[in-house]
């Protein structure tokens, strides 16, 4: 199938058959942008409530399968850390994603601001990413390009809940397409962000935890205001995140408890033996903290 008759194509199940133009008005002023499209505000004509509209041009997605299915599964998610997909849209050119609307900024702006956290702060983040990644991977989505750009606040209360986004590059990774003989996963496709990818997706043979990887890369910034896979061009961090050294021997880790830096370090390890989301919120550093929030789990 040529590339035209791909546009021409319905490409979402969940893609309404109406045009996004008849129950939305688009305030021209763009909220943000990014690799896959930019995103505004909108506000429904009758109802009134406001959204965010993401546009996502069909020539800008490389993996047409994983995006449908991703998408697709994404609309199912019911999770206050995961962004929520109310409805889709799509012509020949576009699709048209009606999300959640964040108003709070983005952690990597934050971030930028701030420079570092305190641990307990760090913590109460860090519980949230975390739980949208067990989540996820508990329905078969693996992120794949986890950084603080892809982390919003629903609002500007200082205790706003965080929101994941950018699932476009994410993978289902429960399709047999991603399962070996032995019923293990394996992805193959190099997706991600130079400081966060993890290095077992540049070998091209990885599987969910992944983005484990990319959050203990999050944890650690937000601890120190850096990141622990470095250097001056990009050959030179991939070259530095294949080594897997960093460094927990500086001054913004002197007070840093020892159950945070143990649970980073069993994130910031070898696939084999890296924790699982699940085990992640099990670790005695979060394990009060989650028990607090949630008293009868």
């Amino acid at each position: 199938m040529d590339n035209q008759q791909l546009m021409n194509k319905k490409w979402l199940k969940i893609s309404r058959e109406e045009k996004f133009e008849d129950f939305y008005e688009l305030d021209k002023k763009e909220v943000s942008s990014g690799s896959h499209g930019q995103v505004y505000r909108t506000k429904h004509k009758v109802l009134g409530y406001e959204r965010a509209l993401k546009i996502i041009p069909k020539n800008f997605i490389i993996d047409t399968d994983n995006f449908k299915k991703s998408i697709e599964q994404l609309q199912n998610f019911d999770h206050p850390n995961v962004i929520k997909l109310f409805e889709s849209f799509e012509d020949t050119k576009n699709i048209y994603l009606v999300m959640e609307l964040c108003t709070g900024g983005g952690l990597f702006d934050k971030l930028i601001d701030k420079d570092n956290y305190t641990e307990k702060e760090a913590q109460e983040i860090f519980l949230q990413i975390i739980q949208a990644i067990n989540y996820c991977h508990f329905h078969g989505i693996c992120h794949r390009d986890l950084k603080p750009e892809h982390i919003l606040f629903l609002d500007k209360t200082p205790n706003s809940p965080i929101k994941v986004i950018g699932f476009e590059d994410s993978v289902f990774f429960h399709d047999n397409a991603y399962k070996t003989k032995d019923g293990k996963t394996q992805i193959t496709k190099k997706i991600g962000t130079p400081y966060y990818i993890a290095p077992e997706v540049l070998g091209g043979k990885y599987d969910e935890v992944c983005d484990i990887w990319s959050a203990g890369v999050i944890l650690y910034i937000l601890l120190t205001g850096d990141v622990p896979f470095n250097g001056t061009s990009e050959q030179e961090i991939l070259k530095v995140v294949k080594s897997g050294i960093y460094n927990m021997e500086i001054p913004k880790f002197k007070e840093i408890s020892n159950d945070c830096k143990d649970l980073i370090s069993k994130m910031l390890i070898q696939s084999d033996q890296r924790l699982k989301a699940e085990q992640v919120l099990k670790h005695p550093w979060l394990i009060q903290l989650y028990h607090l929030i949630y008293p009868f789990k």
